[in-house]
């Protein structure tokens, strides 16, 4: 089926909201604790698990890529794989036909998302640093 499988390391929920202050406050009380990173402007991560986390991110940070994955009912999730090597993952992606839309770099991760048959994104990051 493809060149090469790639190893996860890890697996995201991803929950988009409106006010992030009043959902890091929510999540808190939820959770019990502050969250353990925010890696980047409008995304907090709570690591629940070795291997798997919550992301609370602020739809506003996501507003282009949610219009193109035409999010509805059906397609308003998303999940991040965290691989060893995006380039590798790339490779399976395109040997198996499957577009990849939005990428970016920045100085701790590389990401490229695509999205299932409803609309849901489908992120690969690979851990910079």
């Amino acid at each position: 089926m493809s060149p090469k499988t790639n190893i996860f390391r890890r697996v995201f929920a991803g929950v988009l909201v409106n006010d992030l202050d009043a959902a890091r406050a929510w999540y808190e009380r939820v959770l019990g604790r502050a969250p353990d990173a925010a890696p980047m402007e409008g995304l907090l991560e709570w690591h629940l698990t070795e291997n798997g986390w919550l992301q609370v991110v602020n739809i506003q940070n996501v507003r282009d890529i949610q219009r193109q994955s035409a999010w509805g009912a059906a397609g308003s999730s998303s999940v991040a794989f965290v691989v060893e090597r995006l380039d590798d993952q790339l490779a399976v992606l395109e040997a198996n036909k499957v577009p990849v839309g939005p990428m970016y770099t920045t100085p701790h991760v590389k990401t490229a998302t695509t999205s299932d048959p409803s609309g849901n994104l489908v992120t690969f990051v690979e851990e910079l640093g």
